[in-house]
């Protein structure tokens, strides 16, 4: 199916080799999209590129560091003069009681989660200034559910939504300047 609004545009995916990103890939990629996939899979992005060779873009990195966005931003300056969307959809389940969880897992699942989906809008904002764009961020139901086991998770993805929720409060549109 084509859909209009990504016909000729510049996306950005995140976690784009498994899931939600992959599915968001097979969905738009008729569309005729600029693509740059990102994902910690560097032979998945491979095998994706070979199933979609228009695909502009492949970047391996993991979103937990908090260095790897720059990668994304570098890659866009070099090949782009604007972004269309970021689909800001890289993260990942923690599952385990709370009683054994660490900050090294909180601090590293945090920054994937919450802090490399809004510290990349920023910096998209930041490079395009007068450029909208759309920050689509994966909070899921997960930001609502209390499910044992996924406390740690579910704190990720209940910051994020309240930190999109309290944007939205101060009409700070991040693809705007």
């Amino acid at each position: 199916m084509i859909y209009k609004a990504f016909s000729e545009t510049n996306c950005i995916i995140t976690g784009a080799a498994s899931g939600i990103g992959l599915e968001l890939v097979r969905q738009i990629i008729p569309s005729n999209p600029n693509l740059l996939l990102v994902d910690i899979e560097q032979e998945r992005l491979e095998e994706l590129k070979d199933e979609f060779p228009t695909i502009n873009g492949l970047i391996t990195c993991d979103l937990s560091q908090k260095s790897s966005n720059q990668l994304i931003i570098d890659w866009v300056k070099a090949n782009w003069t604007h972004v269309d969307f970021c689909f800001a959809n890289a993260g990942k389940a923690e599952y385990g009681p709370a009683e054994n969880q660490n900050w090294k897992d909180m601090d590293r699942l945090f920054q994937l989660n919450v802090h490399s989906p809004i510290q990349l809008g920023f910096m998209l904002r930041a490079l395009f200034p007068r450029k909208p764009f759309r920050l689509i961020n994966y909070c899921l139901a997960m930001s609502y559910w209390s499910i044992p086991g996924y406390s740690l998770y579910s704190s990720t993805k209940s910051a994020l939504l309240q930190w999109a929720r309290t944007i939205w409060s101060e009409k700070l549109e991040i693809g705007s300047p």
